[in-house]
């Protein structure tokens, strides 16, 4: 029954979501679309020779599904992708204007979006923004340090070795706690290194070269950056063998272990927790979730097992395929052809505009969406919004 309820509010969408859209938009006059009812509904969606009772969410998106192929910019396509599109386009404008917003929070959106669209400065400036990072790498003289570089490169989003953070409970929704997760693997996720498919070993033939090319836009002598690169590849994989897979991790209880501060420690003997601790600025912990505790276990095994050197190459590779995106254009062409021509199918890199939009709202979402809503949704799209919603939910109550 939930597999059919899903498949029954999908199919609405793909007959529902334009009306949405014009709601939400400024105040401009709803412009009937080609193939709308006056309820707003998008008849050209439907396919009516399909019977509805037998397959109603043909019935439904069968007409939209037959006129809308997938962009060569985006791996997937549907309605919610479309109504995005439009929310891409109102963003563009808030920000364009944003710069001269006469706020704190406006002008940051701004300045931000501006700074990812000056590409030329961008490609000025090459590898040089990640400088201090590398040599702090470069530095690193024992294992003992390792805690404190580790703490700085999770900072700034470069999650080697595992991630950290801070999550509800899972069985205490009244309390928030730490959590380490499993992590610093370049591939989607553990079954990429371990799969022996033909397509799953092409991959990891590719990820090796990929990996290769990018160590020598970093200023590696070619002939070195192939053994480099398997190094890596080796490093990656040795975690991956003690990772949970995508569906072991589906199940709440196989991802929550509370642990104590020694606990933890106990698992890693060789990673200094306390320092590290510092290091991300975290308040003193009354406890945590260890989600994965023999990925922990390996994880010291393999701090164990591996020369300071490997270690070190593998985290500037981290922070190279952390950063490459929003680099210096050899470093973001060559990242778009591993992650979304290889692995996704994408021909196409998006326009520059979209991935600045695209990164505004990850990194300053709260201060955008507010000027987003000050810009697109006002009070009478707020109150069309929830009058819908609420008869959306009163049809849905009679009918469920």
């Amino acid at each position: 029954m939930q597999r059919d309820l899903g498949r029954l509010l999908v199919a609405f969408t793909c007959v529902a979501l334009p009306l949405a859209a014009a709601l939400a938009r400024a105040q401009a006059p709803v412009v009937p679309r080609a193939g709308a009812s006056a309820s707003g509904l998008e008849l050209d969606a439907l396919n009516p020779s399909v019977d509805a009772c037998t397959d109603f969410y043909q019935y439904a998106c069968g007409g939209w599904l037959a006129g809308n192929a997938i962009p060569s910019d985006r791996p997937r396509w549907g309605r919610f992708d479309e109504l995005q599109e439009r929310n891409y386009e109102v963003l563009r404008r808030v920000l364009e204007a944003a710069s001269s917003g006469r706020d704190a929070a406006t002008r940051k959106i701004g300045d931000y979006y501006a700074s990812c669209m000056d590409e030329a400065a961008i490609n000025r400036r090459g590898l040089t923004p990640l400088d201090p990072d590398l040599k702090n790498i470069a530095a690193l003289a024992t294992l003992d340090r390792l805690p404190e570089l580790l703490a700085g490169l999770h900072r700034i989003g470069v999650f080697a070795f595992f991630g950290f953070g801070a999550e509800g409970d899972f069985k205490d929704a009244s309390t928030v706690m730490a959590i380490v997760a499993q992590g610093g693997m370049g591939l989607p996720d553990r079954d990429y290194y371990l799969r022996e498919d033909d397509r799953s070993t092409d991959i990891r033939t590719k990820y090796v070269a990929h990996i290769a090319r990018m160590l020598t836009l970093a200023g590696m002598p070619a002939a070195q950056a192939p053994a480099a690169a398997a190094t890596v590849m080796r490093l990656e994989t040795t975690l991956a063998r003690a990772a949970l897979d995508v569906v072991a991790r589906r199940n709440p209880e196989m991802i929550y272990h509370k642990m104590t501060g020694a606990e933890l420690q106990a698992l890693t003997t060789r990673f200094d927790w306390a320092r590290y601790l510092r290091g991300v600025a975290a308040p003193p912990l009354a406890g945590v979730n260890v989600t994965e505790p023999d990925f922990f276990k390996a994880f010291d095994q393999t701090l164990a097992g591996t020369p300071l050197d490997d270690i070190k190459l593998y985290l500037r590779w981290q922070l190279l395929h952390a950063n490459a995106f929003i680099l210096s254009t050899p470093f973001a062409d060559e990242h778009f052809d591993f992650y979304s021509r290889t692995l996704l199918g994408v021909t196409e890199q998006r326009p520059r505009w979209k991935r600045c939009v695209q990164y505004v709202d990850t990194d300053l979402g709260e201060a955008l969406g507010q000027a987003f809503v000050r810009d697109a949704f006002g009070p009478q799209a707020k109150a069309d919004m929830l009058k819908m919603v609420g008869e959306i939910k009163a049809a849905l109550e009679l009918d469920i």
